[in-house]
């Protein structure tokens, strides 16, 4: 009776043996930290199953989950349909893998992080599968598949211009340039960065601080081009001196999650003080003569008898100043309904560009700035 016992044992045996699967996981080691994308990027991952046996019929669930540094922060859970296996190979892509409705969190610290930006936090990650049949006994050698993947921590913008504390000329606010670094390194072109910058009114009684938390933004505009941006033409400068915050600079992806979990996505803020239109003209600098160099004034010399004057500006003379830093210039070629459109892009950026070459010689409340193309023809 025990030999009989001990040969279906051991028949048993073999034939799980034989129930097994054969598995293969590739993943994108540097992918997109923006886990709701993960669905629409196939090649994030791809699982290969094989089942080599002829005439065996498996039946197996899809189990996934992601590790932080060795730890479990969220996985599948087993409303993951079933799927079956015959003879032969599948192959399953990124959104079969991971249904977004069936992601538990397991870290509930982790889930507030990503829930805040929809961003997976910078680190060292284990992307890991497992087969498993209806009594969740896995169905693979080994048990599980993890492949690495670094989510990247990017280096977030620092505000360059206006600088801290700056005293600027009322009637050089169309002029004014915000400038400042860029995220590093560049995210892939499908996630994408954009820049959002926003510029509010300090108003009395209020920190600069408090100013940016709780006062509704005068500038609020998306940069998607470059990391500058001028001084809108709509919006005047005060007729009494007014203190701004900027900081204006939040970047984000093409989706608008958050590159920074903390202050709402914003880096560091800069102040700045725009001197009042009312303020009388002996206040007023004489930097204000919109003048293109010392060329273009008049001195005592320049005039002979009796007639001597004191300098006397003269106009600025419009004349061609070739610009051939174009790096921001590129066609768009659109063929939509049947038609062809090709657009220059970035002629903007590269206005600003010539401004920012000559700060306080032009001003564009006074000046038309136009700029045509030198085809070489």
């Amino acid at each position: 009776m025990k030999k009989i016992l001990l040969i279906l044992v051991f028949a048993c045996c073999c034939q799980w043996a034989q129930a097994q699967l054969q598995a293969t996981l590739n993943v994108d080691s540097n992918p997109t930290p923006e886990l709701s994308e993960w669905v629409n990027r196939n090649n994030l991952a791809i699982l290969t199953v094989t089942n080599p046996v002829a005439g065996l019929t498996i039946d197996y669930q899809i189990k996934v989950s992601l590790l932080l540094d060795g730890d479990v922060k969220l996985t599948t859970d087993r409303s993951v349909p079933y799927m079956t296996a015959d003879l032969g190979t599948e192959t399953f892509l990124a959104d079969e893998l991971i249904p977004y409705t069936a992601v538990q969190f397991i870290d509930a610290k982790f889930k507030d992080k990503v829930s805040r930006t929809g961003m997976l936090p910078p680190g060292s990650y284990s992307f890991c599968v497992e087969l498993l049949d209806q009594e969740g006994r896995s169905l693979t050698q080994p048990e599980q598949i993890c492949r690495p993947m670094i989510i990247t921590d990017y280096q977030m913008p620092e505000l360059l211009s206006p600088v801290d504390d700056k005293v600027i000329d009322p009637l050089l606010i169309n002029s004014l340039m915000f400038q400042w670094t860029p995220l590093v390194p560049v995210p892939d072109a499908m996630t994408g960065i954009t820049y959002l910058i926003a510029v509010s009114e300090v108003q009395p009684g209020q920190t600069p601080s408090q100013a940016f938390s709780v006062n509704y933004p005068i500038i609020e505009e998306e940069v998607t081009i470059g990391t500058q941006f001028i001084w809108p033409l709509d919006i005047p400068a005060p007729d009494e001196d007014q203190q701004y915050v900027w900081g204006g600079i939040k970047p984000m992806t093409r989706e608008g999650n958050t590159y920074r979990e903390k202050n709402n996505g914003f880096v560091d803020y800069g102040v700045f003080t725009v001197r009042g239109n009312n303020k009388s003209g002996d206040e007023k600098s004489n930097n204000n003569d919109f003048t293109s160099n010392n060329k273009d004034q008049r001195s005592n010399d320049d005039l002979s008898g009796d007639n001597k004057n004191p300098k006397v500006p003269i106009p600025w003379e419009c004349e061609p100043n070739p610009f051939t830093d174009g790096n921001d210039l590129f066609f768009s070629y659109d063929n939509r309904d049947n038609g062809a459109d090709i657009e220059l892009k970035g002629l903007m950026q590269v206005q600003n560009q010539f401004l920012s070459q000559y700060p306080g010689a032009i001003s564009l409340s006074q000046h038309q700035l136009i700029t045509y193309i030198d085809w070489g023809l």
